[in-house]
């Protein structure tokens, strides 16, 4: 028996992850500004290399400028990791000089990204875990890679010959609407000046309020950019500096290490993705709700709208608002029975070529009732129509039935039963429904062209 082939092992080198992953893992971007004196920049670059290996830091790289400062470091960093990688950086540096600085800029929002893939697969990306993300970097499981790239999850970097350089930009005078503005002015330039290429916008605080990171063919082409952010915004007092990378990243490298999945130990990647609220509440409802989500509610496919159902649910639950509990759970009924009651009749007809009464006939759908049937019935209606046209019998939509979350309908429209006691039963019945709720909702905007709106 044959191995399925794996990719050399310096495969990943021109990969990377969209900043999404980073971000799904609570990683967040920093930059560090550091300076050596006396320089010898291969002593110092062999320390950084060992500093990221000691510690499996990934999502670094390491950019050697000019100046006067030496180096600039881009990092995707764990909150958990980021204090203690600034007193590593500190340690390292102070073994290769007399003298040292190191001065941070930590991103809040990425304005613009040099790639311009803000799109990404959202199911995707909600089931990334650590394995995942292991087996892809080490070229285990060629298959997933390509079903990542073409979720846009995983992007290829371009190789070039072309000059890198930074712009730490600085307004003394205004608020934040004159960062908006110098983000947009910046945004009208690149479309009127293409010959600055591969640009990236961040806004944070540090040793500047916005950095732009971008590319140029030719030298000259870079300093009419930080000239005319000087002159268009020198009423409120902006200023720049430059640093120009005098070649590609030395060291680091663009996988997600060691570091950031041992400070994720405890916390689940799914739990998280559904309520990240969680991890940062001190509360006795935190297992509970982390159990119920990892061993319920992760085994069925949920979508990101099912996933913020969930997110509504259990927020108030952990918040003690069992009115918005009830809330949550009625709206779905509510916007999901209205949904159904007023397309149903055109879905039967469109499906069946024949009047809508013969199938309510077949689920013995009184006569009265044909205007206004419950729940109950219009799943009736439904699931008849799709079993009389479905000639391949394997519609997902009609395995188990619809009885239990006619019932659960009824309790909760009726206060049949408390909600706060109950928490954690009604959600594990309504669960289970959520999978097939959407695909018999994407069934009847498919015949009937008519969108569903509700949540």
């Amino acid at each position: 028996m044959t191995s399925a082939p794996t990719a050399p092992l310096n495969f990943w080198d021109n990969k990377f992850w969209h900043h999404r992953v980073h971000q799904r893992l609570g990683e967040t971007l920093h930059y560090y500004l550091v300076r050596v004196r006396p320089l010898d920049s291969g002593e110092v670059l062999e320390r950084l290399d060992k500093l990221l290996n000691d510690h499996r830091l990934g999502g670094i790289r390491v950019f050697p400028i000019f100046g006067s400062y030496d180096f600039i470091i881009r990092a995707w960093l764990h909150p958990l990791v980021v204090t203690n990688f600034r007193a590593w950086l500190e340690a390292s540096l102070a073994q290769v000089g007399s003298s040292h600085s190191v001065h941070p800029f930590s991103v809040e929002q990425i304005e613009k990204r040099w790639h311009g893939i803000t799109d990404v697969d959202r199911d995707l990306l909600d089931n990334i875990e650590e394995d995942t993300i292991r087996d892809v970097q080490l070229g285990k499981n060629l298959s997933l890679l390509e079903k990542l790239m073409d979720g846009k999850l995983i992007l290829t970097r371009r190789k070039t010959h072309n000059i890198n350089f930074f712009i730490a930009i600085n307004v003394e005078e205004g608020a934040d609407l004159i960062h908006d503005g110098v983000v947009a002015g910046i945004k009208n330039y690149l479309i009127e000046n293409p010959g600055v290429m591969n640009v990236s916008i961040y806004r944070g605080y540090g040793f500047c309020q916005l950095l732009v990171k971008a590319e140029v063919e030719g030298y000259l082409n870079i300093a009419p950019l930080p000239n005319w952010i000087g002159q268009a915004f020198k009423p409120f007092r902006a200023h720049t500096e430059t640093y120009l990378a005098h070649g590609p990243a030395a060291v680091g490298s663009e996988a997600i290490h060691d570091a950031t999945f041992l400070a994720l130990r405890g916390r689940d990647l799914f739990v998280q993705a559904v309520i990240p609220e969680l991890y940062d509440l001190h509360s006795d409802k935190r297992v509970p709700v982390e159990r119920l989500l990892s061993e319920d509610a992760h085994k069925y496919p949920l979508t990101q709208k099912d996933k913020k159902i969930l997110h509504e649910y259990l927020l108030a639950y952990l918040q003690g608002e069992q009115t918005e509990m009830a809330k949550t759970l009625f709206t779905i009924f509510f916007e999901l029975e209205g949904y159904l009651r007023k397309h149903n009749k055109e879905f039967v007809t469109r499906l069946t070529q024949a009047p809508f009464k013969e199938i309510y006939q077949k689920v013995h759908i009184e006569e009265a009732n044909w205007d206004r049937p419950t729940l109950k019935d219009l799943l009736h209606i439904y699931s008849q129509t799709i079993k009389q046209t479905d000639h391949t019998g394997q519609n997902t939509i009609l395995v188990g039935g619809w009885e239990d979350l006619a019932v659960l309908r009824n309790d909760i429209a009726h206060a049949k039963v408390e909600i706060l006691p109950n928490w954690d039963s009604l959600i594990k019945r309504l669960i289970p429904f959520l999978p097939r709720i959407r695909h018999l909702l994407q069934l009847i905007e498919a015949v009937t062209e008519k969108p569903y709106t509700g949540v």
